[in-house]
């Protein structure tokens, strides 16, 4: 009998132990064509600046490559098991039927339909502009200034009430709206004008900032849900910790404040979706793992990227 006691003591003990282990969420990236530009007969895999990577791991997330030759069921069973999506910066134009965009289309509404949260990041947040919208015109292309250069943001009445923002201290929100702590390398986005006479943005999205490029032209500068745990900045928060290479931007306190302030509320959203990926399950899939090397993928030092040839999945 008191060995029966023991067992089950032990046991329950076990299960506590696993239930009070820190789960690190998985956070899925989908990967920049490569080339760019052009569609399915003309691309020979994906990249991943890791700068992205490391942004992540920083919040204490787990990452993977999503690749736009996955089918739609491979990609289907993947958002049923991770955590949060980001799309990355880049420098694509997007076509309206291209393979990478349909991918990254059907990415979006599974998102939406999972309550996954998701994150878009320069090019990454014009991709989500114009899907949400399904208007291909509405993003402005070439038309504004910025290389690797810092800005305040304007802070819109909506900033107010965003969820992007909630972790700011009174004297962080101050940093946003008085401090050059955003950085930006931009010639494209959507005029404010544009933006909010969308319907489908209207719906879907509020814009909590605007800001000015190098020549004093306003853009959209930030949005997120009105219902849904999706976030989307023209700037770059994850360049001023950990780009390194041909990038010369001043490292100042206010960026990285920034940076990790919306980082950490990005992966507590992400910890929020009740998702799972068992751990025998991540090795049929591309992890990245920045100490012993990933999977699958190349790492260009010169560029500071993963690279994935396209394969069959």
């Amino acid at each position: 009998m008191k060995f029966t006691m023991c067992l089950i003591l032990l046991f329950s003990l076990l299960l506590l132990y696993i239930d009070s282990k820190p789960i690190k969420p998985v956070i899925g990236i989908f990967g920049n064509s490569e080339p760019e530009n052009g569609d399915e007969e003309y691309l020979n895999g994906t990249y991943y600046p890791i700068s992205y990577v490391y942004w992540l791991e920083s919040g204490g997330a787990e990452v993977m490559a999503i690749q736009y030759w996955y089918s739609f069921e491979e990609i289907d069973k993947i958002l049923q098991k991770i955590n949060g999506v980001l799309f990355l910066g880049g420098g694509r134009d997007f076509s309206r039927n291209g393979t990478w965009e349909t991918k990254a289309r059907y990415v979006i509404e599974k998102s939406l339909n999972y309550s996954i949260p998701f994150w878009g990041t320069c090019q990454g947040f014009q991709l989500m502009g114009t899907l949400l919208s399904d208007n291909f015109t509405l993003l402005s292309v070439g038309i504004f200034e910025d290389h690797n250069v810092l800005h305040n943001l304007k802070l819109t009445e909506d900033s107010k009430k965003s969820d992007m923002f909630k972790l700011f201290t009174p004297y962080e929100y101050d940093l946003l709206e008085n401090t050059n702590s955003t950085i930006y390398n931009h010639q494209s986005g959507f005029l404010p004008d544009e933006y909010h006479n969308d319907p489908k943005l209207k719906e879907l999205t509020i814009v909590t900032s605007n800001a000015l490029d190098t020549v004093g032209k306003e853009f959209i500068n930030t949005f997120e849900g009105r219902k849904n745990k999706f976030y989307a900045v023209q700037f770059h928060p994850e360049k001023n910790p950990y780009k390194r290479i041909r990038y010369y931007v001043e490292q100042n306190m206010e960026s990285l404040v920034v940076s990790q302030k919306l980082l950490f509320n990005f992966v507590q959203q992400a910890k929020n979706n009740k998702n799972k990926f068992k751990e025998e399950e991540k090795d049929k899939y591309d992890f990245f793992d920045t100490y012993r090397g990933t999977k699958n993928a190349i790492f260009n030092k010169s560029i500071e990227q993963f690279f994935f040839y396209k394969r069959d999945k």
